[in-house]
């Protein structure tokens, strides 16, 4: 350990040791809330949560077939794609019609589908909103390509 872990260290345990001991509303509380971010000791509580007012399913179907759903185990398709950490954030997006990159996720999906079946017709990529826990859903967006140009619109 360096001396910058053992100073880390020694002030977050300061702080903790303060606010334990010390009420909110005494002298020196103030100074020790701001180191709280910091020394990340601050507890957040937007974990706890109520939970989403809508459930959201992201799905892609190869003509009239779904081959992935969000969240099912029986539709797969490019599941460990879809739900990568750095890809996850334009499948969500392009669900609440807000992503910049919906029509390049639509790219990517049409080039694997087509290297896996070349005689597709139509790829959809389809977006559902329902209250929650999930039922009754209804279409909110929809990115739809035909072949032979596979253009999203």
């Amino acid at each position: 350990m360096t001396a910058r872990d053992h100073l880390r260290g020694a002030l977050v345990a300061f702080a903790l040791f303060f606010m334990l001991v010390l009420p909110w509303g005494l002298p020196g509380a103030s100074e020790l809330k701001s180191l709280q971010r910091p020394f990340r000791i601050a507890q957040s509580w937007g974990l706890y949560g109520v939970g989403p007012a809508n459930a959201w399913v992201f799905e892609v179907w190869f003509e009239d077939e779904v081959v992935y759903r969000a969240g099912d185990m029986d539709h797969t398709w490019l599941r460990s794609v879809f739900r990568y950490r750095r890809v996850r954030p334009v499948v969500v997006n392009t669900c609440r019609n807000k992503s910049k990159n919906a029509h390049g996720l639509a790219n990517v999906v049409v080039r694997r589908a087509l290297e896996e079946n070349p005689n597709l017709t139509e790829i959809s990529i389809r977006c559902t909103r329902s209250p929650w826990p999930g039922t009754e859903p209804q279409e909110v967006h929809r990115l739809t390509m035909h072949a032979p140009n596979w253009y999203p619109y």
